[in-house]
């Protein structure tokens, strides 16, 4: 855990603090020591273990210094969309192999216009002008669109398939069927297993009087 946060230099509205950091390694504790760089006007945090860069994840160095500042609300910077619960996934309107999207009408309406777009597309590429017509005309639609976020439809029956049981077929018992090859009394044995059960026959001695 963090165990010391102090300050070292002040620059302009940036501020440099030393953390001192316990980790555990093997059989014993070593201090680590990280500095973090806050800046005042921005509220921006950065952290030489540069968790955050590398994973996503703000570290606890950099906690500190927010706690230190006496700021309770996390800047939205730091909480990627990828921790979000409360935005769409894109991805889901994707079709899987292992999903049935044609149940939902929203990735339906996806693939199509994806498929006009990508076929509009090719035809235009090489035309500047009908591309920057293209272009105003999906600005001024999108302008339209704005502030509407409809939720995914879904289209989902709710019939319990029927089960056709066939009564004309008649289950034998288990000590009644037959099973498939040579009986095991009449077994083709072959002959490197004759020569082995041969070699495995006791010896028996006679004894001359």
């Amino acid at each position: 855990m963090c165990c010391n946060c102090s300050l070292v230099s002040t620059q302009g509205c940036i501020l440099k603090y030393d953390v001192l950091d316990e980790i555990s390694a093997d059989d014993h504790i070593k201090t680590v020591n990280f500095e973090v760089y806050f800046n005042e006007e921005e509220v921006e945090v950065k952290c030489t273990c540069a968790l955050f860069e590398t994973r996503g994840i703000p570290c606890r160095h950099s906690l500190r210094v927010l706690q230190l500042k006496k700021i309770n609300v996390m800047p939205d910077v730091y909480v990627l969309d990828r921790w979000r619960k409360d935005i769409k996934r894109r991805y889901t309107l994707l079709r899987s192999s292992y999903d049935d999207q044609w149940d939902r009408s929203d990735a339906r309406n996806y693939e199509v216009v994806v498929k006009r777009c990508m076929k509009l597309a090719t035809k235009i590429s090489s035309d500047n002008g009908k591309v920057s017509a293209f272009l105003r005309v999906v600005d001024d639609f999108e302008k339209k669109c704005e502030g509407s976020t409809p939720e995914s439809t879904f289209e989902q029956t709710n019939k319990i398939p029927t089960v056709v049981v066939d009564t004309g077929v008649k289950i034998l018992s288990p000590n009644v069927v037959r099973g498939k090859g040579r009986p095991p009394s009449k077994r083709k044995v072959p002959p490197v297993e004759k020569i082995a059960n041969k070699r495995k026959k006791p010896v028996t001695l006679h004894l001359i009087f």
